[in-house]
């Protein structure tokens, strides 16, 4: 069930760059739990859109898009 699943032992292991793209206004993923996956990650980098729910990929794809090219050429400029 995973409502019940804590996978907060097998995330802090990785130690990856990792980009969290969320909504500040998400009925399913609060940005609270964003907040907490962001602080659970030390290499990682949390944006919050103001106008997007759920779907944000679904809804705002480009400002997605952007958000991932940006963070790409900044893995690429840190060797």
């Amino acid at each position: 069930d995973l409502m019940t699943v804590d996978e907060a032992i097998n995330i802090k292991k990785i130690k990856l760059p990792f980009l969290i793209l969320a909504a500040e206004n998400d009925a399913i993923v609060s940005k609270n739990i964003s907040r907490s996956l962001h602080n659970t990650l030390h290499n990682s980098q949390l944006l919050l859109r103001e106008n997007g729910g759920h779907g944000l990929g679904f809804n705002h794809p480009q400002w997605c898009a952007e958000q991932i090219k940006k963070f790409v050429r900044g893995l690429s400029n840190h060797g």
